[in-house]
């Protein structure tokens, strides 16, 4: 004897998972969950490689659907939580493991009068849509043929009648009773929710692979600067040897001229001579000298390195009339979003970099301060009402924890242009460039190049809450259009960044990589921005 309603009927509906048919029945034998071809449903081990062989199984218990962890590696997780047993109900979403596949039961009698609960997790800080900065924008994309990502943020948006309707409230006031019930109709938004759940999933994972295939890059960037500083230090002994036979010459030398000048009536001319030869001697030294030349250089760079800044950017959405800030929370009838505080609020935050100027004056990329074409869209959350975006920005100097608000003053953001101006408070002994020279001219392919900025942003290994700024070293390749294309590594979070020459001069900044799909993390093969193109924003305005 069961408890469930006569003619209900409980479905498994797999979230995104090409292989796995549509809705999976949920019989009375159960359904087992694993990468073995012999279980009920067979999770592909391609996609999915961290699902054990059986991994959960799904059986009805009077009536109702359970779940149970079959010992997996990774755990079977049922709104974000880890379980070993636990009891379902319509609408309830399971997933195999962090970044694994999920799947979500359904009840034949949870339909139209029922709205399906939405796991915590499901909007968080992805709301908004994808992150500001969290990817190095592709300026390029259409000259090298890349495909736009899906962009998560327009898919809580309402932009038309026959868009997703996230909330439709049905207010009945009974004066004989005088209560109220309030009713969400879910049907179409059980659909969209789903889709939803399935996308982010999808994003999850992608965003575990890009931040594993970038840090891969810079262990094999750091290996690469050991190699030259190993090289560095033959040259050193290389050249010191011929040095030591130069200062061997110049203490020859400078006894002969002592023992002359004891006679220096006789022998003037041929002191005058030694003198020469000694002076030259002690030129040639200095001319030859390559480790002070390699220090003069690198001490260039570190001047430009202390005044590069880690910008954060923050978006968040407040109501068109009270100013109060958006937020979702979690109820029995599933996500709502409100304007009372409660829940999480919803956001889109970001990292990139730029660097510092005098007066508290700061150069970066406009993809970097928001996302282009999308900065100025409102979020409808119901009938006439409108949540409008709230830009903050802080910026982070190399070395230090301290943030420092800061806001955008200007920006450049149509066609290929992508630079903005940002300013911040200036402070006593605050880093800057000494000089930014707008004439400098394209420098020649082959020439040496070093890309300066905060690679992952916050996702990337740092001392504590200090940030520090990376150098990557390369070479000058070709000009592209309105773009300088070099041969040095580009992650996510440089945009922005300074690119310098061996002279320490300012060529350009860091605007975007040439990937090899529309996922990938970094490149080697990377696009600046010339210095000449700041003039459509610079000087600033007074």
């Amino acid at each position: 004897m069961t408890d469930s309603p006569p003619g209900e009927r409980w479905t498994l509906q797999p979230l995104r998972i090409d292989a796995l048919p549509a809705t999976i029945d949920l019989v009375d034998g159960g359904l087992t969950i694993g990468r073995d071809p012999r279980n009920e449903v067979v999770v592909p081990q391609s996609s999915f490689p961290g699902v054990s062989s059986h991994h959960a199984r799904l059986t009805l218990v009077d009536g109702r659907p359970r779940l149970e962890d079959l010992g997996s590696k990774n755990k079977t997780l049922v709104h974000g939580r880890p379980v070993s047993s636990q009891a379902l109900k319509h609408g309830d979403v399971f997933q195999l493991g962090p970044g694994g596949p999920r799947f979500a039961v359904l009840s034949s009698l949870g339909g139209g009068e029922e709205t399906m609960e939405i796991p915590a997790g499901a909007l968080g800080d992805r709301a908004g849509g994808r992150s500001i900065g969290a990817e190095t924008m592709m300026i390029v994309r259409e000259k090298l043929g890349i495909p736009e990502g899906a962009n998560v943020e327009q898919m809580v948006r309402k932009k038309s009648r026959g868009a997703l309707v996230l909330v439709v409230l049905s207010s009945i006031l009974l004066v004989a009773g005088g209560w109220a019930a309030v009713r969400w109709l879910s049907d179409r938004g059980d659909r969209a929710v789903l889709d939803l759940e399935q996308k982010t999933a999808e994003l999850d994972r992608k965003i575990a692979e890009q931040l594993a295939l970038a840090r891969a890059q810079i262990e094999e960037q750091r290996e690469a600067w050991t190699t030259q500083q190993r090289q560095i230090d033959e040259a050193r002994g290389a050249w010191e040897t011929h040095r030591t036979s130069l200062e061997a010459e110049r203490s020859r030398l400078e006894e002969s001229l002592r023992k002359l000048e004891e006679n220096e009536q006789s022998a003037a001319g041929e002191i005058a001579a030694l003198r020469s030869a000694l002076d030259e001697n002690r030129s040639a030294l200095e001319l030859y000298d390559p480790v002070r030349l390699e220090e003069e250089r690198l001490d260039r760079v570190r001047r430009v390195e202390q005044a590069v800044v880690l910008i954060e950017a923050s978006v968040t959405f407040r109501h068109q009339s009270t100013g109060r800030i958006l937020h979702v929370a979690q109820t029995e009838q599933g996500l709502q979003p409100n304007f009372d505080g409660r829940g999480q609020p919803v956001r889109n935050e970001g990292t990139g970099s730029g660097f510092c100027l005098g007066g508290g004056w700061i150069l970066t990329n406009a993809h970097v301060v928001f996302k282009k074409g999308t900065e100025l869209d409102p979020i409808e959350v119901g009938p006439r009402e409108l949540a409008l975006p709230t830009l903050e920005l802080r910026a982070v100097f190399t070395g230090t924890p301290t943030r420092r608000p800061a806001r955008l003053v200007r920006w450049a953001a149509s066609g290929t242009d992508d630079l903005a101006l940002v300013r911040i408070e200036p402070f006593e002994g605050m880093p800057v460039l000494e000089s930014l020279d707008l004439d400098v001219g394209d420098p020649l392919p082959g020439s040496d190049v070093y890309l300066i900025g905060f690679p992952l942003g916050k996702e990337a290994m740092q001392a504590g809450d200090t940030m520090i700024a990376s150098t990557f070293r390369g070479i000058v390749s070709r000009k592209v259009e309105h773009f300088l294309q070099v041969d040095a590594a580009v992650h996510p979070g440089q945009s922005g960044g300074p690119a310098i020459d061996a002279e320490g001069r300012v060529i350009g900044l860091v605007t975007a990589m040439q990937a090899v799909d529309a996922v990938a993390g970094s490149s080697a093969i990377g696009f600046i921005t010339p210095i000449a193109q700041v003039r459509k924003i610079w000087p600033p305005p007074q």
